[in-house]
């Protein structure tokens, strides 16, 4: 189990206020059949990476911190619970990939595996359900889901890698003092 110290929490409170921002007010708005507006955000780049780097507990918390005060700061309909468990698998779900905190830095390739995974998982399957159950059609959603997820995915990829690669240096690895 990894040490948490007053470091680890501190910079996943700044990946959790970094998260908080980019939900709230740097989404881009699209809009595609039926009117229907999705909102394309880099929220969950902090959170994938604060798991990846502080592991899955701390991965899923930085999730629900963003989710939820990202709700309450700019509330965008009514607040469904199941939206913020999504956010916090986008913490744990990469994070469990990379358990071993001493191995070497993940390459690009493995790491587009996991994003992909994690956007299969969290936007596509998760989101799409989760907003079948509160009432849109599925087919006015799936093919929008589906290409925000083609555009996040290489997005998230590439800013991930460069956090990793830069970030990790910056910052000390985990668990140090």
């Amino acid at each position: 189990m990894e040490k948490i110290t007053i470091r680890t929490i501190a910079y996943a409170g700044l990946l959790a206020a970094l998260g908080v921002v980019l939900k709230s007010f740097l989404g881009i708005p699209l809009t595609m059949f039926g009117g229907l507006v999705k909102n394309i955000s880099l929220a969950p780049v902090p959170v994938i990476f604060g798991g990846i780097l502080f592991g899955p507990v701390a991965g899923g918390l930085i999730g629900v911190v963003v989710d939820v005060a990202g709700y309450f700061l700019k509330p965008w309909g009514g607040y469904i619970p199941l939206f913020t468990l999504t956010m916090a698998l986008y913490g744990v779900i990469p994070a469990l990939f990379y358990l071993k905190k001493k191995q070497a830095k993940p390459s690009f390739a493995k790491l587009l595996l996991v994003v992909l995974l994690a956007q299969t998982i969290c936007s596509v399957i998760l989101n799409t359900l989760w907003l079948v159950l509160i009432g849109y059609a599925f087919e006015a959603i799936a093919v929008t889901r589906l290409v925000s997820a083609a555009v996040s995915w290489p997005v998230y990829t590439l800013l991930l890698f460069v956090l990793i690669k830069y970030g990790v240096k910056a910052i000390g690895q985990p668990g140090q003092n």
